[in-house]
């Protein structure tokens, strides 16, 4: 699909551009910003056209798109720069316009072409969700029949974005950690290799300078984050599926893998088996215990400590 047929990435473009307050964006640096984007993903694309880009705008101006308030303001010279005249402003925090929903559909549409086949069983929840979430959105008489989880209010969602911006595009990342209970410090040059969910908790793994081991770290504990134009060390080499094999969770301690067996109360164990720690888990029903083979890691003890256990857990 043409460049110019997916007018939510120029949008979103704009919407940044628009909400900087560090820079001012007169009408050709806003037509030079979507072009040198866009020629990210296509190297051959030729550009919008200026009345593309009024056409845009005018858009998001519109009650159809947003009602934004964008605004022109004095510049150097003649030139006018554009700005939201409100500052927290965002279309990414207005609702959802006849726009949006079309696209949406039409993804919804190539996706559910998958729906069966094997080898993308993991979409059929994503696929579901994304039915559910479009149905709210674009009904008003819709009742909320299911909760997905999840914690809205979570710290660091923010960070999402740009982070995966940086891992999908091989880009050295610079940020502000504070540990819990630490002090805060800055890690500049790290190279992000790796995003993973666990615990209703996002995290990414870096490779940071001296330090020889992968880092992982929580993205609510990052801060002032800035993606460079300098590409990861090329040498860099990381397997995640390798990484989580043995473990639970996100921390990989040094050690081979251990077998290990544990008892449980009968009240308890019918819980384990329905939803397995690890993939290495074997159960016997006639002791009520299970065996996995893996490094154990604080996130291992703490889903131990959810279940009526016997005793300790056992190396075999």
């Amino acid at each position: 699909m043409p460049q110019t047929k997916k007018p939510l990435t120029r949008y979103n473009i704009l919407d940044r551009c628009f909400s900087n307050s560090g820079r001012n964006y007169t009408f050709e640096d806003l037509r030079e910003e979507i072009n040198d984007k866009l020629r990210e993903g296509d190297p051959a694309f030729k550009g919008i056209s200026t009345r593309q880009l009024r056409d845009d705008i005018a858009f998001m101006r519109s009650s159809e798109g947003w009602s934004a308030p964008i605004e022109t303001f004095p510049g150097i010279g003649k030139k006018r720069y554009y700005r939201y005249d409100e500052q927290n402003f965002s279309i990414n925090n207005a609702s959802v316009n006849a726009t949006q929903i079309e696209e949406l559909n039409i993804a919804l549409q190539v996706l559910s072409e998958f729906q069966g086949l094997p080898q993308f069983q993991f979409m059929e929840d994503m696929i579901f969700r994304m039915k559910d979430e479009l149905d709210m959105a674009t009904n008003v008489q819709q009742e909320k029949v299911i909760d997905w989880g999840g914690n809205l209010d979570l710290i660091g969602r923010e960070n999402l974005s740009p982070l995966y911006d940086a891992v999908s595009r091989k880009k050295r990342v610079n940020f502000t950690y504070t540990p819990f209970g630490g002090e805060s410090f800055r890690v500049v040059g790290a190279n992000p290799v790796f995003l993973k969910q666990y615990n209703d908790r996002w995290f990414m793994f870096t490779f940071e300078e001296g330090r020889e081991y992968v880092n992982n770290r929580a993205l609510d504990r990052i801060s002032n984050i800035q993606v460079t134009d300098t590409e990861i060390d090329s040498q860099i080499e990381f397997d995640p599926e390798e990484y989580f094999w043995d473990i639970v969770g996100v921390t990989r301690n040094e050690g081979e893998p251990k077998r290990i067996k544990v008892y449980l109360h009968p009240r308890s164990y019918p819980y384990i088996v329905t939803k397995p720690i690890h993939h290495s888990q074997r159960n016997n029903d006639e002791e009520y215990s299970i065996t996995v083979k893996l490094i154990p890691n604080r996130e291992f003890e703490s889903q131990l400590k959810q279940y009526d256990l016997i005793g300790d857990w056992k190396e075999i």
